[in-house]
Order: structure tokens, then C-alpha cells, then sequence
């Protein structure tokens, strides 16, 4: 530093406070800094500026030092007796939260300038009249500073401290819960919104924003408390209001009766019951139950609710509901039908239509309901009585026509049954039909055939009956009598049919195509006949002559006729003979010659005479001039003629020997048909037939007892097989 002696000391003013060294000197610094400014005020050159921070809070002292040192030296001892020169300053002060504010000396004294002491000095010795300062002190008041300096000289100056309240009221509030009376209004005071609101200096007014309220604000509403100190200063908070009405309804109630409409239904409002409830706000009434049917006749409680809504309240009356409507009755005519017992009946539900009742039908009843044969035909008038649950009756009128559709009838056992008689039997007695009905006079009456005792025509004649009672039903029913033509369908031998002594036996009743059920009435008699229908031509004279025939038919009746036959005689059997080792020769004589091996005919072999060239079972026919062919008996070349010998494997017959029926085994191509000749030991053929691979019957039991020689002929093969039909039969 320049000099030590002070001049001038200026404060700095921080957080609107005149703050002086001495005031914060303490052991809480932090920090120092200096700065040297280059300043020009009265003659000094330049003066220090230290900054200070105390407790976070900026201190800034200004001091000067004369650049002369020799002018900073202190007076003598006794030679000061100049008193300090102060200027002082006007200055304002804040009150603070607790309603307090302190004055210092630095506070008012702006410059001290004294010839001898330093600046620290005056500042540490200078005092005010009044240091502390309340809300009683609010105002500007005067203030006194006396400052002394080291020689004891002592300057009192005045100024004026302007004490000002600058904090506004703290303003605390509680959300309040407000009833409407009985008129539908509510107040607020301030007293209940109050929550321990404050200010420094006191509250000078308290104030609402709104104090009334009524059934329009129910529910929350906001409303400002503002608060005034004495200073002017004020502040709002804010309140939640809730408006709440819990006055119920005052309800009152009447009983009331009420009819059920044609519906069945009766509905009541609350105006009907109603009997001048209110309430402070609104009043919204309804009514439970409010519908009613027919299940609720009588008397039912009901109940009035009344709200605001907010609070409800019900209280309960009487209705009684009642149903005076009659059914409303809808009938139609109807008809009646006698039944089998010559019986009608109708029912209620056949008259009505669609009758309707409000609160539903329980009974409906007919003035009558039964009708006979005895009741006249025709129109009927019956009363339909309808009966609803409350008693109420209702009735109306309907026609009954009574009508009868039952067709009369004849029972299986009453009717005559179809007959079919011979024409020996044609005159025929019956019983005529006994006709069933539902009501007595029913009539029987011919309409197409014969009466009972007439001889009927050949063929089927229809009796047609007419069945007609009272009322005019008819039926018709028949049965025919059919007679049959006692002559039979004659056997009948084409003209120029003749027979060789050599065919099989046949059934002669086979030459017309009689059915078989038709062929048992037959008995033919004559030469030849081996039973009453076939006819063995070997059995039979050669030449032209009769068989005569009786036919009984199964009603009895016989006829009588004749069948003209004619027989020409057969060749002899040939015998085959060897005449050299490979030559074969038949008998000569014959008109025609055919060889056969193994039952195939060798073709070109028409001679009497054949040349052998393969070993095997030779046969030969012979024609002779009538026509008629005989086989030989079979001649063996190489071979024997016996059972398993002519067997070739393709034909197999058992059991053998039999009583005249075979089983027939043939192995052949699928479906290949084979022609199965049977022989006799003449050479005769005595029965053919066709037949496919597989087992089939072959009935022989026509045929006389002895051996027979069964030739299987088919297109690549030929196979024997001898059979013996035995006498047991």
C-alpha cells in the first residue's frame, strides 16, 4: 500500500443493506481478493477495493489512502479539536418475516471525513438513536448518528429511516363441505376457510369470493380467500367447496284401484299415486312396480321413490287391480261326422275361434255336444260358453251341420268269397253280402252278374253289389265265380310225326306244351305206354293205332279222346366184326353207314366196312329204308370195353350202379357246353342232354334196369362211361 492513513471509506450496499467492516468481521471468511481500480475522486490517485465473502453473502469495501505518506500520519496528542464532518443518507428498511428490521450506523452514514482518526475508527465509534425497528415503527422516523472521533470529538446528525412492510400475508386454506338447508341454501364464512392464514405485521381484512351457494352449485366449486395486512400487501388462496344436500325428499303416497286394459295390462305413473311429496332442490319421482298383469289381480304393494339426486327415500301404498272385461268370444260353424257307432262329437276347441280373454281363458263349455243317427240331419245351433280367470263370461253362437261319411261295408266274413267251379258244377247257390254301417237301413242291390241259384257261363263272371245307406254313402263289392271248361288240351302227334322203334322215351302230354301242374289229370292208355303219360316207342306195336286218354280235371270232370300214333320199325343191332387185323366190317343190308371212335364221328367212315388206324372203342349206325337209325354195341380195337376203360377222365357219373339217379361230374373248358347221349346195349340213344362244366342230375329212372353206355361228346374231347341202373328202386 501507498499510505495507511484513511481518507474516504465507502460501503457497498448488498441485498439492500448498508453493511460495514467491522459488522462481519469474523472467523466464517472464505475467502479474500483484492482489487486495485485506478479510481480519480477528490485528489486522491487510486484507492483498494476488497471483496469479501462471509457466509455465501458478498461484502464489498471500498477504501482510499492518500498517495503522500507524509499525510497519513496521525495528529498529536491534544492538538485535534475538529469534530468529524458526516453526511448522512435517507434510507429505507424492511421489515423482515417476523416483523423486525436493523439499523447500523453504515446503514445511514454515507461519508465521515475527520482530520486525524481513519475511516474504521469513526465507523466502530458511530451510534444510532434507535437500532431495532417493528410494525409499530412502520413510517418514516427520525434517526439520530452520533459519531466520535479519536480525540473525543463528537458529531450528532439526523436523517430519516423510512420502515416499510413489503411482505405480503401467508395465505393457508382447508377445502370445506357445505350442507344445503331445508330452502336450498348454503353459507360460507371466512372462519371455516381460514386455515391459519399469517402476516408479519398482522391481517388487516380477510375476505370471500363467494359466501352463498344454492342447489344449482352442488358439488365442487372453487372459491378465493383474500388476505390484507395493514400495509396494503395481500395475497389469495384457493378452496374446494363441496356443496352436498342431504335433506331427503319429503314423500307422501295415496292408494289407488286400477282395471287391467284389454291387453291384460294396467301400468300406473307416479303422478297417480303421488300425493304432493317434495323436496329442497329437485324431486324426481318413480313408482316400482308400475306394470301389472294379470297374475297381480288383488291388492299389491307399491313403493314411491323420491331423489334429488343425492338422497332417496320411498315409502310404500296399496293398488289393487281388477279385471272386469268379459272374454271376447269368436266361434264358426262347423260339421259334425257320424263315426263307425253312428256317433258325433264336437268339442269346445272345434266352435271357438280364436276367442281371446285379457288375462286368459280357463274354461270353455257347448250347451251340447253329442249327436246320433236319431238327430235330424242337417243344422244344429250350439251355444259356446267362455269363462275367463276373474269370472267374467263371455258366450256366442255356431251352426253344427251333422254329416255322415262312413261308407258302409261288408265284412270278409259277410261277403260271398271268388269260387272258381267245373263246368259240371255251374249252377251255383250264394248267400248274398250283409252289409256293415254306422246307422241302420242300409240296402243290397245287384248291379251286374247273376243271382244267387244261376248257372254260370265258362270263364270269370263278376257279381257287382251296390252298398247304400240313409244317407246316401255307397260302396260297391264284388266276387266272381269262375267256371272252368271240363275239356282238356288233347295230346296232340303233329301230322307226319312217326316214331322209330329206336327213340327214347317221351311224356306225351310234353307234345301241346302242357304246363306241368296241368299234366296230372292225364291217364293214357295203349301199346307202348309205360305210365299214364310216357309213351316207350320200343314197348309199342309197330304200325298205326290208338292211345285213349281220360282226363279228370281237379273239379271231377272227366273227358275222353283218343291220340292217333304210328311206330316204324328199327333197323337190327349191327354187330361189329374183325374181319382182318386192321379192318372193321357192320352187317350190309343197311341203307346208311356211320363209324364212330370214342362216340365222334370219323368223318368219310360211311361205308359198311372200316380200316382201323388207331386203336380205341369203335362204334357204327345203320339207317334203314324207314328212316330209323341203331347203334352198335361199342367194339373195342386194342382196348377193353368196360367201365374205366371208356372212362377218359372228363366225364365221372356215381354212384354206380343206381336206381335210375346220377350225379354227372364234367371237366371242360369255362362254359363249354358238352351233349351227354345215354345208350342202351343195343345201340338205341335213350335220352339226351346238354350240359356246361361242373355237377348236374341226370334222372334216368324211366328207363327199364340193365346197363347203359353214357357218351360225352364235346369239341375236343369224347368220353364212355357204362352205367348199371339197378332193380332196387
Amino acid at each position: 500500500m501507498l499510505g495507511d492513513t484513511p481518507k474516504i471509506m465507502v460501503m457497498v450496499q448488498v441485498c439492500s443493506t448498508f453493511l460495514t467492516l467491522y459488522d462481519y468481521y469474523c472467523s466464517d471468511f472464505t475467502q479474500f481478493l483484492e482489487l486495485h481500480l485506478l479510481v480519480f475522486q477528490f485528489q486522491f490517485d487510486f484507492m483498494t477495493t476488497t471483496i469479501l465473502r462471509f457466509c455465501s453473502t458478498l461484502i464489498i469495501v471500498l477504501s482510499v489512502w492518500s498517495p503522500l505518506s507524509s499525510f497519513a500520519q496521525p495528529c498529536a496528542p491534544g492538538s485535534d479539536v475538529q469534530s468529524p464532518q458526516v453526511l448522512l443518507q435517507q434510507t429505507n428498511i424492511y421489515l423482515n418475516g417476523n416483523g423486525i428490521a436493523v439499523v447500523s450506523p453504515a446503514t445511514v452514514i454515507d461519508t465521515i471525513i475527520d482530520n486525524c482518526s481513519n475511516f474504521t475508527y469513526l465507523l466502530s465509534n458511530a451510534t444510532v438513536s434507535q437500532q431495532f425497528f417493528n410494525c409499530t415503527n412502520i413510517g418514516v422516523n427520525q434517526l439520530a448518528v452520533q459519531v466520535r472521533d479519536q480525540a473525543g470529538n463528537v458529531t450528532t446528525s439526523y436523517t430519516q429511516i423510512n420502515v416499510i412492510d413489503s411482505i405480503i400475508p401467508e395465505v393457508f386454506t382447508r377445502p370445506v363441505t357445505l350442507a344445503l338447508n331445508h330452502a336450498g341454501l348454503a353459507f360460507l364464512s371466512v372462519s371455516q376457510v381460514n386455515n391459519g392464514s399469517r402476516d408479519n405485521c398482522g391481517i388487516a381484512s380477510m375476505t370471500l369470493s363467494r359466501t352463498h351457494f344454492s342447489c344449482a352449485d352442488l358439488g365442487m366449486q372453487q372459491i378465493q380467500l383474500l388476505i390484507t395486512d395493514y400495509s396494503g400487501n395481500s395475497a389469495t388462496a384457493t378452496s374446494n367447496i363441496t356443496i352436498i344436500d342431504t335433506t331427503p325428499p319429503q314423500l307422501t303416497a295415496r292408494s289407488i284401484t286400477i282395471e287391467l286394459n284389454e291387453f291384460g295390462v294396467a301400468t300406473i305413473q307416479p303422478s297417480d299415486i303421488d300425493n304432493g311429496s317434495y323436496d329442497n332442490c329437485s324431486l324426481s319421482l318413480s313408482v316400482s312396480p308400475s306394470i301389472f298383469s294379470c297374475g297381480q289381480i288383488g291388492t299389491n304393494t307399491v313403493f314411491l321413490t323420491g331423489t334429488d339426486g343425492v338422497n332417496t327415500r320411498f315409502i310404500s301404498t296399496s293398488v289393487q287391480i281388477v279385471d272386469n272385461r268379459a272374454p271376447r268370444v269368436v266361434t264358426r260353424n262347423v260339421f259334425a261326422y257320424l263315426n263307425s257307432s253312428g256317433e258325433a262329437f264336437i268339442t269346445p276347441a272345434m266352435v271357438d275361434s280364436a276367442s281371446t280373454d285379457n288375462c286368459g281363458i280357463t274354461n270353455r263349455s257347448l250347451s251340447t255336444n253329442y249327436f246320433n243317427c236319431q238327430t235330424s240331419a242337417g243344422n244344429n245351433t250350439v251355444t259356446l260358453f267362455v269363462r275367463d280367470a276373474a269370472g267374467n263370461l263371455g258366450s256366442g253362437t255356431a251352426t253344427v251341420t251333422l254329416l255322415d261319411t262312413f261308407v258302409p261295408f261288408v265284412l270278409p266274413a259277410n261277403m260271398p268269397s271268388d269260387v272258381v267251379l267245373g263246368e259240371c258244377q255251374a249252377a251255383y247257390f250264394y248267400d248274398l253280402p250283409i252289409p256293415t254301417d254306422n246307422c241302420l237301413g242300409t240296402t243290397v242291390r245287384l248291379i251286374s252278374g247273376l243271382p244267387p241259384g244261376s248257372t254260370f257261363p265258362i270263364g270269370v263272371r263278376s257279381n257287382v253289389f251296390e252298398i247304400r245307406d240313409v244317407y246316401g254313402n255307397t260302396d260297391t263289392v264284388r266276387f266272381n265265380v269262375t267256371v272252368v271248361e271240363s275239356a282238356p288240351l288233347v295230346p296232340y302227334v303233329p301230322p307226319g310225326r312217326t316214331f322209330c322203334a329206336t327213340d327214347a322215351p317221351f311224356d306225351l302230354t310234353s307234345l301241346t306244351g302242357i304246363p306241368g301242374t296241368g299234366r296230372s289229370g292225364y291217364n293214357i292208355s295203349g301199346g307202348g305206354m309205360r305210365n299214364p303219360t310216357v309213351f316207350d316207342p320200343a314197348q309199342a306195336p309197330l304200325g298205326n293205332f290208338n292211345l285213349r286218354y281220360d282226363y279228370t280235371d281237379s273239379f271231377g270232370c272227366v273227358t275222353t279222346g283218343y291220340i292217333p300214333m304210328e311206330v316204324l320199325p328199327a333197323p337190327s343191332e349191327p354187330l361189329i366184326e374183325r374181319v382182318t387185323a386192321t379192318l372193321l366190317k357192320a352187317p350190309s343190308g343197311y341203307s346208311a353207314y356211320q363209324w364212330y371212335r370214342y362216340g365222334g364221328a370219323i368223318p368219310g367212315a360211311t361205308s359198311s366196312t372200316y380200316d382201323v388206324v388207331l386203336t380205341g372203342v369203335y362204334e357204327v349206325r345203320v339207317m334203314n329204308g324207314a328212316g330209323c337209325f341203331r347203334m352198335s354195341p361199342p367194339y373195342g380195337f386194342g382196348v377193353g370195353v368196360g367201365v374205366d376203360e371208356l372212362n377218359q377222365g372228363a366225364l365221372n357219373i356215381y354212384p354206380n350202379p343206381s336206381g335210375g339217379v346220377f350225379q354227372v361230374d364234367y371237366t371242360g373248358r369255362d362254359q363249354e357246353s358238352a351233349e351227354i347221349q345215354v345208350f342202351d346195349m343195343s345201340g338205341r340213344r335213350m335220352n339226351v342232354t346238354q350240359m356246361t362244366p361242373g355237377t348236374a342230375v341226370m334222372d334216368l329212372s324211366h328207363l327199364a334196369p340193365g346197363r347203359y353206355l353214357v357218351h360225352l361228346r364235346a369239341s375236343d374231347k369224347s368220353s364212355f362211361q357204362s352205367i348199371v341202373i339197378n332193380s332196387n328202386r
